[in-house]
């Protein structure tokens, strides 16, 4: 006999991912979670920052195996890179999962780049959790994603936005704990697999 959640459970997810419910196709293929409809990450976003960690919010549920994190450059390819890697981090920050370094591999502009976990990670409780990313490079790649608004952005749990953590370079200096986050209008999609 199957397991069904209870109806209190889908409304409460229908709440956090409603373009899941009016979007259909959106999801992209192989994904487990991503942070936003891929229909709606149209914007060609601010480069990141060299060297700092940058945090998305996404929201995962209890069981999910994570194996890698994909984000998707948009029109600057990143040049001269030296360091790049993707992490995992729970609602207070704390590192749970980080990627391999892709190092100087390079990063065209409009393009898909996937980075395996160096340990796959399965969701422990269902929740707000943050996806990480740390490019050091003369010219950091822009990111596919969507505009907001700080302020709102800034309502807790913060949706995304920098760290302050700076000088990163190898998954090894991603921070235990990630430092205060300063939100921005960015919203960036990630997909985890």
């Amino acid at each position: 006999m199957p397991n069904f959640l209870p109806q209190s459970v889908y409304d409460d997810l229908a709440i956090r991912n409603p373009w899941r419910n009016a979007d259909s196709g959106s999801f992209v293929a192989g994904s487990v979670a991503q942070t936003m409809s891929r229909t709606t990450a149209v914007a060609n976003l601010t480069a990141l920052l060299s060297g700092r960690e940058d945090l998305q919010l996404i929201w995962l549920n209890q069981g999910q195996r994570i194996a890698s994190i994909t984000h998707y450059s948009a029109t600057t390819a990143g040049a001269t890179l030296t360091a790049q890697w993707f992490s995992l981090r729970d609602a207070s920050r704390k590192l749970l999962a980080v990627t391999v370094d892709d190092t100087n591999v390079a990063w065209a502009a409009d393009t898909a780049k996937t980075l395996a976990l160096a340990v796959p990670y399965t969701v422990r409780a269902s929740g707000y959790y943050y996806v990480g990313r740390m490019i050091a490079a003369t010219t950091v790649p822009t990111l596919r994603g969507r505009t907001g608004i700080a302020a709102l952005n800034a309502i807790a749990p913060i949706n995304g936005g920098t760290t302050t953590d700076t000088g990163l370079t190898t998954p090894a200096t991603a921070p235990a704990t990630s430092s205060v986050i300063t939100a921005t209008v960015n919203d960036v999609l990630v997909t985890l697999s």
